[in-house]
């Protein structure tokens, strides 16, 4: 996760019975204190979508001091035993793509989510299969997506501009980037333009813009070409990328619209499967053991030796004093 951030899986040791109650693995999102601005920023958002069933669930936050005597930032989130969409997709190979159904199926779920979040005034400005994390479920094989990573988003249009490599005027992944987005626009309809990407991406396993080329080219293409839609899919599910796939922002349909397209009506029929698919979601359990949902912490993840560290200082008390950074 960008230039200073690591993501790691943080399972229950031996020795941590206290602070692991239950056999559940984490991930955890670290960055050096002083370049965790953007992790701060993403636990802002990540708080307010905290129990909702389309977003990754955080848990809260913790400091860490390591051996190094590094202070680290850390953002603890329930773990994804299927990756992400991006590892799905590219396990399909191209005689088991996807069909139709389970397409609309995860398209169906992230609409869901982008929904809820353009209703609070949230623009992801980075949605892509690397940031749509994958959770099996005992149905038909099938995956509960939720959307991940709120590193870039914007609320009520206000970009906090805490270090250039995120001020710049175009904010995410440019395969996904939407015309007006090129320009610095960043409203809804740029997320429902990404959506369309992905969309085609899980058809094919390519991206809407075919093979690789370097930035400088890829813009072009945003700019004057039309994205390609598949041919070889239903008339329903075309028109449906066509409304997230329009060149003119005013003329996509929105998150919450597109939720009622045919696509979804023929594919997802009976609507009661999705439904009971609602319905089954349960609140991951704190695996901290903590009544409250939100844990904010210190040294949860310390890779240091208390004992011998302790035994270097006069007293706790300064121990206490330098790991309060914040």
């Amino acid at each position: 996760m960008g230039s200073y951030g690591t993501v790691s899986l943080a399972v229950p040791g031996r020795s941590s019975s206290a602070w692991f109650p239950s056999p559940a693995c984490v991930a955890v999102k670290s960055a050096e204190i002083e370049h965790s601005d953007s992790l701060q920023y993403e636990e802002r958002f990540l708080y307010s979508l905290r129990g909702h069933p389309n977003f990754v669930h955080c848990y809260g936050t913790d400091i860490s001091l390591e051996d190094d005597d590094e202070v680290v930032y850390n953002l603890l989130l329930e773990y994804a035993a299927g990756g992400s969409l991006q590892s799905l997709i590219d396990s399909r190979q191209e005689e088991t793509m996807m069909s139709e159904g389970e397409v609309a199926f995860y398209a169906y779920q992230l609409l869901v989510g982008l929904s809820d979040l353009h209703a609070m005034g949230i623009v992801p400005c980075d949605l892509k299969p690397l940031n749509v994390l994958v959770f099996p479920m005992q149905q038909n094989g099938l995956n509960r997506l939720k959307i991940a990573d709120s590193g870039l988003a914007i609320q009520d249009g206000k970009i906090e501009d805490y270090d250039n490599e995120f001020s710049m005027k175009f904010r995410g992944t440019l395969q996904y980037g939407s015309p007006e987005s090129l320009t610095g626009i960043h409203q809804a309809p740029r997320d429902v333009w990404a959506l369309g990407c992905i969309t085609v991406e899980m058809i094919t396993g390519e991206s809407v813009w075919g093979e690789w080329c370097n930035r400088a080219d890829l813009r072009i293409k945003i700019e004057t070409q039309e994205p390609k839609i598949p041919e070889n899919v239903s008339v329903f599910c075309k028109d449906f990328l066509s409304k997230c796939l329009n060149k003119d922002s005013k003329g996509r349909w929105s998150a919450k619209r597109l939720m009622t397209h045919p696509f979804f009506l023929r594919n997802l029929a009976p609507v009661i499967y999705w439904t009971k698919v609602d319905c089954d979601y349960q609140l991951p359990e704190n695996p901290f053991g903590y009544d409250d949902q939100w844990v904010n912490n210190k040294d949860l993840f310390s890779t240091f030796n208390r004992d011998s560290y302790y035994d270097c200082m006069d007293d706790e008390t300064e121990y206490a004093e330098a790991v309060q950074i914040i």
